[in-house]
C-alpha cells in the first residue's frame, strides 16, 4: 500500500472517529436531556461535516457518488422502489395470508417509533403530522448516512482497497455505528432479550450497510442508496401488520415477530440488488484492483478504463 492509500485511509478512520464521538455525545448525553432525538443531532452535523470536509478539501461532490443528473437520479429512484416493492409485497402478503389461516386478526397500521403511537390505516385518526415528521426523519438519516457511508468512507477506501475490501469495512463501521444505543441499554434489557437484538442488529446492520454498497458500485452513484435507505427506513419506523391471536394476544409485542420480518426484508432486498451488482460487474468489466471504481462510475485500473 503506498502513502496515498495510507493517508487515504488516516482521513477514514479520522473522520469517522469523528462523527462517531458526536454519536456518542449525543446517545448517552443529550438524549437524557432532550429525550430521544432520533439521531437527528449527528445527522446534522455529520452532513454538514461531510460538505465542508469537501469545501475544505476543494473536492467536488461528485468524488463521493453525487452526480447530480436527471438520468443518475431517476435511475436511482426506479431501481429503489423495484428493490423495495418485491420483499414489501412478499413479506407482508405472506404474514397477512398465513395468520390470517390461523384464524388472527390481521390489520395494517401506520405508526412512528413505537407501536404505542401507531393508528389503524382504516380509520380516520391517522395522525398527519407524525408521519410527515418520520419522513423527514428518513430523509435526513439517508442522506447523511449515504454521503458519509457509501460516499466519503467508500472514497477514502477505494484509494487503496478492492472494492469488496473497502465494501467490507464501511459495512463493519456502519455496524458498530447502529451497537451503541444497544449497549447502552444493557443494565435495562435481559439477557436473552439483549442477545437477540445483539445479533439481529449485526446480521441487520451489516447485510443493509453491504447491499448499499453494492448499489453504490453498481451504480457509480449515491442515488440508488439514498433513496433505498428513504424506502426501508420509512417502511421500518411507520408500517407494520399488527396481528393479534384469537385469545387476544398482539404478536407484534414479541421480540422475534417484530424483528424477524425486518431482517428477512433486508435478505430479500440483498439477493435482488446482488444480482443487480453481479449484471453490472460482468457488463463493465470491474476488477479486483485497488480503487476500481471512481466516484463517476467508471473503473480504473493500470490499463485503459472503460465504461
Amino acid at each position: 500500500m503506498n502513502k496515498t492509500a495510507q493517508r487515504a485511509l488516516f482521513h477514514l478512520f479520522n473522520c469517522f472517529a469523528i462523527l462517531l464521538i458526536v454519536r456518542i455525545i449525543e446517545e448517552f448525553l443529550l438524549v437524557g436531556i432532550l429525550g430521544d432525538t432520533h439521531s437527528i443531532i449527528v445527522c446534522v452535523f455529520g452532513i454538514i461535516f461531510v460538505f465542508a470536509y469537501l469545501r475544505v478539501k476543494l473536492k467536488p461532490i461528485e468524488k463521493i457518488g453525487l452526480i447530480v443528473t436527471r438520468h443518475k437520479i431517476t435511475k436511482g429512484f426506479v431501481l429503489a422502489v423495484l428493490i423495495n416493492v418485491i420483499p414489501f409485497v412478499l413479506i407482508n402478503g405472506f404474514i397477512y395470508f398465513y395468520y390470517k389461516s390461523l384464524g388472527c386478526s390481521v390489520s395494517p397500521a401506520v405508526f412512528f417509533d413505537t407501536a404505542a403511537r401507531s393508528r389503524d390505516a382504516a380509520g380516520t385518526s391517522v395522525f398527519l403530522m407524525w408521519l410527515l415528521f418520520a419522513l423527514a426523519v428518513a430523509v435526513l438519516h439517508a442522506v447523511f448516512y449515504e454521503i458519509s457511508f457509501r460516499g466519503l468512507l467508500i472514497h477514502f477506501g477505494n484509494y487503496g482497497l478492492s472494492y469488496t475490501k473497502t465494501n467490507l469495512l464501511q459495512s463493519g463501521l456502519y455496524t458498530l455505528w447502529f451497537l451503541i444505543p444497544l449497549l447502552k441499554s444493557i443494565t435495562s434489557t435481559s439477557k436473552s432479550n439483549f442477545i437477540f437484538l445483539f445479533v439481529f442488529f449485526i446480521l441487520y446492520e451489516f447485510i443493509t450497510a453491504y447491499k448499499l454498497g453494492l448499489c453504490r458500485f453498481a451504480t457509480g452513484a449515491l442515488w440508488l442508496p439514498i433513496f433505498d435507505h428513504l424506502a426501508f427506513g420509512y417502511y421500518c419506523d411507520c408500517f407494520r401488520l399488527q396481528v393479534s391471536t384469537a385469545e387476544g394476544t398482539l404478536l407484534n409485542n414479541q421480540l422475534d415477530f417484530r424483528f424477524l420480518p425486518l431482517l428477512i426484508y433486508q435478505v430479500v432486498s440483498f439477493i435482488i440488488v446482488f444480482i443487480y451488482y453481479l449484471n453490472k460487474k460482468s457488463s463493465l468489466g470491474l476488477s479486483t484492483a485497488s480503487g476500481v471504481q471512481s466516484s463517476g462510475g467508471k473503473t480504473k485500473s493500470k490499463s485503459k478504463s472503460k465504461k
